[in-house]
């Protein structure tokens, strides 16, 4: 009677052991996949930041200065972040081609958008983004 009473109480501690662990395994899986849940939301909310930044002057006329700001914001992120630069393609803007191949200046480009035309407006389309949603590549044109 004795042995059968030390084997009940030897199985209830069992019982309440893998109870105990049980409960721990929850929680840590709750834990992690609350964790998961916040990475995301974050990672969401960094591209939606980053993307701001382009996507405020799409639709617009931009000014040269404000094509310059893009532009040299692009040029810093690119030079900080080699494996997810911006591609950058430009159409009908001699001049910050020139910018872009290292013939000239961002100052050249402000210069020659003043004296050629004061009315002179650009805009900047979104071409693609990558894998994680962020702006992968733009253009800059003219207003037409």
């Amino acid at each position: 009677m004795e042995n059968a009473s030390k084997a009940l109480i030897m199985a209830a501690g069992i019982l309440i052991g893998m109870l105990i662990a049980a409960l721990f395994s929850y929680e840590m899986v709750a834990v992690s996949e609350s964790g998961k849940e916040h990475q995301k939301q974050m990672n969401l909310k960094m591209v939606t930041e980053f993307n701001a930044n382009f996507a405020k002057y799409t639709g617009k006329r931009l000014t040269a200065q404000e094509v310059a700001t893009i532009y040299n914001y692009v040029a810093e992120w690119n030079k900080d972040n080699p494996a997810t630069a911006i591609k950058v393609n430009i159409i009908g803007i001699p001049t910050l081609n020139d910018v872009k191949a290292g013939r000239a200046g961002i100052e050249e480009f402000l210069d020659n958008s003043w004296e050629e035309d004061r009315e002179r407006n650009f805009r900047i389309i979104i071409d693609s983004h990558d894998n994680e949603g962020y702006v992968n590549e733009i253009t800059f044109k003219l207003w037409n």
